[in-house]
């Protein structure tokens, strides 16, 4: 499973207490990688940019995940296209996006297209919803469920 944009590694660390193992962590900041890495939750860690190619071969995970990095300033909407090339056939991809990230800057486009191109369907979504429910209880994003195709 990749872990893109997994900051200090707080969703590897809970999929690994749910018994997942293999997980890797992308990011582009290395001290966030360096409190990642304490943790013990990955299997690898890797650095690089969500919005540039990706470093891994096509078709490489059963499931992606990213969680919180499609928010304000953050990764483009053409990072999605890069998620689906490193996802198997068949394989999930689960993610968030800001709301208004998702109305604003592409997203629910470049969703339509890959849909359209036979990249992936969508398999649930969810949303808006609150993203923290004590801090900051405005914010408010997308869940989305696709499986590679």
């Amino acid at each position: 499973m990749l872990d893109a944009g997994c900051g200090t590694g707080v969703g590897g660390d809970l999929l690994h207490a749910l018994g997942y193992r293999g997980i890797v962590g992308f990011d582009m900041s290395e001290p966030m990688m360096e409190r990642a890495a304490r943790l013990g939750a990955y299997a690898e860690l890797v650095r690089g940019v969500l919005g540039e190619a990706l470093p891994f071969p096509d078709g490489r995970f059963a499931a992606v995940m990213a969680a919180g990095v499609f928010t304000l300033g953050h990764a483009p909407a053409a990072s999605l296209r890069e998620l689906v090339r490193v996802t198997r056939p068949g394989g999930r991809l689960l993610f968030s996006v800001r709301d208004v990230v998702h109305d604003q800057q592409g997203f629910r486009e470049e969703q339509a297209a890959l849909e359209a191109e036979g990249e992936w369907r969508l398999l649930e979504s969810l949303g808006p919803v609150r993203a923290f429910t004590v801090r900051e209880p405005h914010v408010l994003v997308r869940l989305f469920a696709c499986e590679r195709l």
